[in-house]
């Protein structure tokens, strides 16, 4: 059976990584950006160029700002025309020898809620009193002692994350006070109920078909913060679908790129002060119509918020005109 493709931006030439990845079959979609090397190749690789991506996405192209995280909407787009199930990561992120581990049928799991409207996944995968958190969990929540509901659900889970062991998706406030590696608990699995969210990143995340129209990437925010907005966003629309979030334990263990964790912290900030008022926003917001109308209507409620930019629309609607086209 052919392996689902795996999204990449990136701006280094090919490292192990990667090749990593191609090792284990996969065919690694590589969405370049104006830093990228012009000479890019990989053996078993494809690489959209920056150029590239104006010849086959003209307006979208057209629309994201270069050197932005957003630009890996184009290799959503590329690897929709190819499978229909898309595997994203990104090129810091070292797969293990039983990568991936997304469950692709139907499966009855704990599913979890919580009164405060928030997991933290960390410490419901960690199992430990360790106080560590993702990028984009609520800091008022950090020392929240919410009570945790546990039910069963059998469905099947067309958006599946799963989490990054050693140096995992923290924010810039764990990384300046502790940055501690972590080691999550193996061969877990849980789903999160309709209406508890969860921060859900793009650094190793299973989309199957039913779900391709939720990847989109907002590029009118920092790169820090636009994955964790679709993250959220992406929630609220699975429960519209029928379905569920599922989380399950690392099958990949990061060795992170150099950062500037001051111009980290500096990007991060709306996740810091306005997690609460976007996902009040998206809890609120009234949804009629297709699925496509409700992502538009869902923009349309964050933009009115001044949550994301009215230059946001254009670029959604572009995004929404190839998906159709390409899953048609």
């Amino acid at each position: 059976m052919k392996k689902a493709p795996v999204v990449i931006t990136s701006i280094f030439p090919p490292n192990d990584v990667i090749k990593a990845y191609v090792k284990l079959g996969h065919e690694v979609i590589v969405a370049g950006d104006k830093k990228s090397p012009g000479d890019w190749f990989e053996e078993g690789c494809t690489f959209l160029s920056f150029n590239e991506q104006f010849n086959l996405f003209p307006v979208m192209a057209q629309l994201v700002s270069p050197n932005h995280y957003a630009r890996k909407n184009m290799g959503y787009l590329l690897a929709m025309q190819k499978s229909k199930t898309i595997l994203e990561t990104d090129d810091d992120n070292t797969p293990y020898d039983f990568y991936p581990n997304f469950v692709k049928e139907e499966i009855e799991v704990d599913t979890y809620f919580s009164n405060s409207r928030y997991i933290n996944i960390f410490q419901l995968m960690q199992g430990s009193t360790t106080k560590i958190w993702p990028r984009g969990y609520p800091l008022s929540l950090i020392n929240d002692l919410s009570t945790i509901y546990k039910t069963k659900v059998k469905l099947k889970f067309p958006v599946q994350h799963s989490l990054i062991n050693h140096d995992t998706d923290v924010d810039a406030i764990y990384r300046l006070t502790n940055n501690s590696y972590i080691e999550f608990e193996p061969n877990k699995i849980f789903g999160i109920s309709p209406h508890t969210y969860t921060p859900v990143n793009t650094q190793n995340t299973f989309w199957s078909k039913e779900a391709f129209l939720l990847m989109y990437i907002p590029s009118t925010v920092a790169s820090r913060v636009c994955d964790i907005y679709r993250g959220y966003i992406a929630q609220r629309l699975l429960w519209e679908l029928g379905f569920n979030l599922l989380v399950l334990s690392p099958s990949v263990s990061q060795n992170r790129n150099p950062h500037d964790y001051l111009k980290d912290l500096a990007e991060e900030v709306p996740l810091y002060t306005k997690i609460h008022y976007f996902v009040n926003a998206l809890e609120e917001v009234v949804l009629s119509g297709s699925i496509e109308d409700k992502l538009v209507q869902i923009y349309e409620a964050l933009i009115s918020k001044g949550l994301i930019r009215q230059e946001e629309l254009p670029i959604l609607n572009e995004w929404i005109v190839q998906v159709t086209k390409i899953t048609a």
